[in-house]
């Protein structure tokens, strides 16, 4: 029912104003929906200004252009109520009617949404929303994401294969806090800069993409995640530079409590800047085949693997917060 209602215009009792100045637009949407799956528009139907029986909402930080802050949005109510309608407007010729769409319209949609679907917290969507809501679209997914999600609902402490990123335990690590942030209070948003299945495995294309960033792995025939915080601007020089606040990390997918977090111990040699990402020279990272890694536990950082030596991996992503 709910997932009708979003397609339809019937009955609406909510517009946005998105965007500000001569770029904007309208969007309509149903209170009942809004109200009962996000906080974030709970307060705002609370404060907001009524004209004609119809509820009035500006929100001009949030940028038609396609920038859209989603850090504070439950993820059902990212996927349904903000990345799929924004998706469709921006894309042509879709059949009004769900059940007519092709595989190209479905292609089309997700070339759109290409840079809006990494932020969704899949796992944290409840597994009634995920057939109710997500599975009508799920061709515009990765196919290991939906896979994932399935398993993740009949078996859910099973590993999976798809690369995610903590948002609350990476900010957390960052600002050297002793407690994990909840999902209310993350203070940063995660960019994708770079996508290795998408963009390349390059040293050229991360110099070209990349400035300060946090580097995710995920590494080949296993569930670990590794990582690396950079605070610096990442230079194409052949040197090293000095911080306190740099970090790499493994994390167990699917079971965060298993997490490592390996502070740099040599902070004059935290950086190596070369033809590819490197923490300190030796202890975590990858010449130009970035297909191709490197972990010791001698050089400058806590260890973050038992095994030292090269690995295979099977994606990397770059994020600048």
């Amino acid at each position: 029912m709910a997932t009708q209602l979003l397609e339809s215009e019937y009955g609406y009792d909510v517009t946005f104003e998105v965007g500000e100045q001569s770029c904007t637009h309208i969007f309509k949407a149903h209170s009942v929906i809004l109200y009962q799956r996000s906080p974030y528009f709970r307060q705002k139907l609370t404060n907001a200004n009524k004209k004609n029986n119809v509820i009035e909402i500006k929100l001009p930080h949030i940028h038609y252009s396609g920038v859209i802050s989603l850090e504070n949005f439950e993820a059902s109510a990212i996927f349904n109520l903000l990345v799929i309608l924004w998706g469709k407007s921006k894309t042509p010729n879709l059949p009004p009617n769900l059940k007519e769409w092709t595989d190209g319209n479905f292609k089309s949609l997700k070339t759109s949404l290409l840079n809006c679907l990494p932020h969704i917290r899949y796992f944290q969507i409840p597994g009634e929303d995920i057939l109710k809501e997500i599975k009508p679209y799920r061709n515009i997914l990765e196919e290991n994401i939906w896979d994932d999600m399935v398993s993740k609902l009949i078996v859910p402490n099973l590993p999976i294969t798809s690369l995610v990123l903590p948002p609350p335990e990476i900010s957390s690590w960052i600002d050297r806090r002793s407690a994990i942030y909840n999902d209310t209070e993350i203070p940063y948003e995660f960019k994708l800069l770079l996508r290795g299945s998408r963009d390349g495995f390059t040293g050229e294309t991360f110099h070209r993409l990349c400035d300060n960033i946090l580097v995710v792995v995920k590494v080949n025939g296993t569930d670990e995640i590794l990582g690396g915080y950079n605070p610096l601007s990442w230079i194409s020089s052949v040197q090293y530079a000095t911080t306190a606040d740099s970090f790499i990390f493994s994390l167990k997918n699917g079971n965060l409590n298993e997490s490592i977090l390996g502070r740099v111990t040599n902070t004059s040699k935290a950086i190596w800047y070369s033809s590819g990402p490197w923490f300190s020279d030796n202890s975590f990272g990858s010449n130009n085949n970035t297909k191709t890694w490197y972990h010791s536990s001698n050089y400058g950082y806590d260890p973050i693997r038992s095994i030292n030596g090269w690995f295979s991996i099977d994606e990397y992503e770059k994020n600048k917060k």
